[in-house]
């Protein structure tokens, strides 16, 4: 897990409470702090290492490096060689760890397994749509030309096959997740998602501030003229998902929120 200012502590409390729900029990949360945080999140970490003792592991970045930088930094902390990838702010179901390590266990030649989830309103309270993401390798591989197809804050992972690939991507921005998902296939490294919910995702405008906007599309062109450069992608890849991208970043906040509840969640679309 990363956190970083921006997140709220009653978020990070109850994506907490829903590991200390599951099914089968964690050795260890290792919590990258990913710079300086605001007095009442601080004040929350503390309370949460006070219960969990040293089954918390902190680890504090002296300024913010971004997702990527403390998600590997965050790996090599791990002792353990399965890793569960958990955002501050969702909620794990109590069955995902022991159904997604039950997969690995019984599939080694799998890399990473990731699944579905359900997309709920910021207060997650209201139910929007559940996110599915194709379920085979040959499946993935097809998603892959066009967008993430891992449901990032769902994934498990073997720490060495990860280590094998030199770990995220930190050159692609908010694309880590993408990037993750295109090295492992490069390298022929088993990607599988189970068809079946395994977590509450927390949706809100905010998101939409971060997904949008001439900045973010100039990012998200750069990322993907990389991903071709690096041949992860055709010229025909490329240039489609310019096309079916731009318009989305553009759009004002309100409709684009809109567009991805009513479209793009529910369906896939792009």
């Amino acid at each position: 897990m990363s956190i970083y200012n921006k997140e709220k502590k009653e978020y990070f409390r109850q994506s907490i409470e829903s590991l200390l729900k599951q099914e089968y029990p964690f050795d260890e949360i290792v919590l990258v702090i990913d710079g300086p945080l605001p007095k009442d999140l601080y004040e929350e970490i503390e309370t949460q290492k006070s219960l969990l003792k040293d089954k918390l592991v902190l680890v504090k970045n002296k300024e913010n490096l971004g997702l990527a930088k403390s998600l590997n930094i965050g790996i090599r902390y791990c002792k353990n060689e399965y890793i569960a990838r958990m955002d501050t702010d969702d909620i794990s179901l109590p069955y995902r760890f022991r159904i997604q390590l039950d997969f690995l266990k019984k599939n080694p030649g799998y890399s990473l397994v990731g699944a579905w989830y359900d997309i709920y309103d910021e207060n997650m309270k209201n139910y929007i749509s559940t996110r599915k993401v194709p379920e085979t390798f040959e499946e993935i591989k097809k998603f892959a030309k066009k967008r993430t197809p891992i449901n990032h804050p769902t994934i498990m992972f073997k720490k060495s096959d990860i280590l094998k690939i030199g770990g995220y991507p930190e050159n692609v921005g908010r694309f880590e997740d993408w990037g993750l998902a295109l090295k492992l296939i490069k390298n022929n490294m088993l990607i599988y998602n189970i068809p079946i919910s395994v977590l509450h995702f927390r949706s809100s405008i905010e998101q939409m501030l971060r997904r949008g906007g001439i900045p973010y599309l100039i990012e998200e062109m750069s990322v993907l003229y990389k991903f071709k450069e690096a041949g992860f992608f055709s010229n025909l890849d490329f240039y489609r998902n310019i096309l079916v991208r731009t318009p989305i970043r553009v759009l004002p906040k309100s409709i684009r929120y809109e567009i991805y509840k009513r479209f793009i969640w529910k369906n896939d679309i792009f």
